[in-house]
């Protein structure tokens, strides 16, 4: 069994417990894939496409998270790729955040969880 002491240092070593283990990131480019494996996106890791990267404590990612606070990040629809399981997704809204009362909606953008990103 390869622990952190004897991985090949010459490459990224993340042990995934997950049902995938196809993962990757480029210079340019990463996926993010969801721990049963069903889901994978593709999305850039520099702008325009990645938008922004926040923590939010809103009610919606503490009870998704089971945390405090949340780590997301925004990718622009337009740059964002479905590699499989788009038909596996849920779009989920509140109406509410926490401190300005107003919407929280992301026109034309979706928010992921960087927990979710393979390899980078």
């Amino acid at each position: 069994m390869t622990s952190v002491s004897t991985a090949d240092k010459s490459k990224p070593y993340v042990p995934l417990a997950s049902g995938a283990g196809d993962g990757w990131s480029t210079e340019d480019e990463a996926t993010a894939t969801c721990y049963c494996g069903a889901v994978q996106l593709k999305f850039p890791i520099h702008g325009p496409g990645l938008v922004e990267t926040f923590m939010c404590n809103c009610t919606d990612c503490r009870k998704i998270t089971a945390s405090m606070f949340a780590s997301n990040f925004v990718i622009a629809d337009t740059h964002l790729v479905h590699l499989r399981g788009r038909e596996n997704l849920t779009t989920y809204s509140q109406s509410h955040t926490i401190g300005t009362g107003n919407s929280s909606g992301f026109l034309g953008h979706s928010v992921l969880r960087i927990g979710t990103v393979d390899d980078f």
